[in-house]
């Protein structure tokens, strides 16, 4: 099965870094800068601009754009991953 590798655009702001002790608790968080961050397709959501690129690297191009907006949560659609954009 050929895997796509998605990104998500993440904005400038505060947010939570996924770091916990050894207690399993939240420990802290910081200030980004707006980024691309490496994600799978069934973690975006509704309104989130994402792209994706193929196998061998090539950003997946759809009416000839390469940055896409999530219009739906992910669902499963034959037991795989979609989304509408």
């Amino acid at each position: 099965m050929n895997k796509r590798a998605f990104f998500v655009w993440v904005p400038e702001g505060e947010y939570r870094i996924m770091i916990w002790s050894k207690e399993n608790f939240f420990v802290g968080k910081r200030k980004l800068e707006g980024r691309w961050e490496q994600t799978e397709l069934k973690y975006l959501k509704r309104g989130d601009f994402f792209k994706s690129f193929e196998n061998d690297g090539k950003p997946v191009v759809f009416e000839e754009l390469s940055v896409f907006i999530a219009k739906s949560d992910p669902y499963k659609k034959d037991e795989i991953w979609s989304i509408d954009i």
